[in-house]
């Protein structure tokens, strides 16, 4: 048995369609190829990147919420997401990034009770990313950041809680002080 695929009309076996109990012969109209192609089209847009961010947030919060027993706060919106990723530049080094180098990253970490929220979040380049990984941003500015991008992330992340810089600082020297009681109590 055969179909014709809506995207790319070529005939092809029943076994090169995904299933769909929506449709009459419970098959996608389109093949597994064009389905994927579809899919990594969409996965580049600011939409696409930003659910596919939340998505993985989501399930990242539930393990976090696991580990340290209590819940975390989610109230990120997808728009949210697509702001912070079009900002252009990394926060913690302001290299200049392009849309699909743009990562979101928790100031605070999911790890150590860190909410998902817009005030927590900030674009990062995937190698500031994946080298702050858990750790404070406080002490991940310190050891990589310039003083002049410390303090612009610092504003950004003030004006976004409608907070004062001074109370954001200190909210980072309390998370740096507890990674630190926990290192030092697990060592």
């Amino acid at each position: 048995m055969t179909k014709t695929c809506a995207r790319c009309h070529v005939t092809k076996p029943l076994s090169e369609f995904s299933k769909n109990r929506k449709h009459k012969d419970s098959l996608r109209n389109d093949c597994k190829v064009c389905q994927s192609e579809a899919k990594r089209k969409y996965l580049r847009t600011y939409t696409g990147k930003a659910k596919n961010a939340q998505t993985f947030a989501k399930y990242r919060r539930k393990r976090a919420e696991k580990a340290i027993g209590q819940p975390i706060k989610c109230d990120l919106t997808s728009h949210q997401v697509s702001f912070i990723l079009s900002e252009g530049s990394c926060g913690y080094c302001q290299k200049p990034l392009e849309y699909a180098e743009a990562t979101v990253d928790h100031v605070i970490p999911h790890a150590r009770g860190g909410y998902n929220t817009f005030d927590n979040v900030v674009c990062a380049c995937s190698s500031c990313n994946a080298t702050k990984r858990d750790r404070p941003a406080l002490l991940f500015m310190l050891q990589s950041c310039s003083p002049h991008a410390s303090k612009r992330l610092l504003e950004r992340l003030a004006l976004r809680s409608g907070s004062d810089v001074t109370e954001i600082y200190a909210g980072l020297v309390v998370d740096a002080h507890a990674y630190f009681e926990q290192v030092t109590s697990d060592a």
